[in-house]
């Protein structure tokens, strides 16, 4: 939709306010240049760091499981197609990343 309504507005040359206007054209000069560098955080990889960070992760991934096991009831009921979609497929990928980890290089007791 954004893409559509993008290729209207360019096409029939109609007015629409964009960033450069709201936040000034100085903003994006230098392109990607100006945007953050992605790399690891300067954290020390201690017992503590993993104290803090644990307790969020663990509680992202449980609502990233019951987020993909939701839409999965969902799409069972809309597509009444006799098949019911299986939650141990489902669940799959992160046990492929728990066992992933198990066996790299950091040998991680999981």
């Amino acid at each position: 939709a954004v893409t559509i309504c993008t290729i209207i507005t360019k096409l029939f040359k109609l007015s629409a306010t964009t960033l450069a206007d709201v936040s000034g054209a100085e903003t994006f000069r230098g392109g990607f240049s100006v945007l953050p560098k992605i790399a690891l955080p300067n954290v020390p990889f201690t017992l503590e760091t993993l104290q803090i960070i644990a307790p969020f992760a663990i509680t992202m991934a449980a609502v990233g499981a019951i987020e993909s096991l939701l839409t999965m009831q969902l799409l069972d009921g809309i597509a009444d197609d006799g098949h019911r979609g299986s939650t141990k497929k489902r669940m799959c990928w992160p046990r492929f990343g728990k066992y992933c980890l198990r066996y790299s290089r950091w040998n991680w007791r999981l």
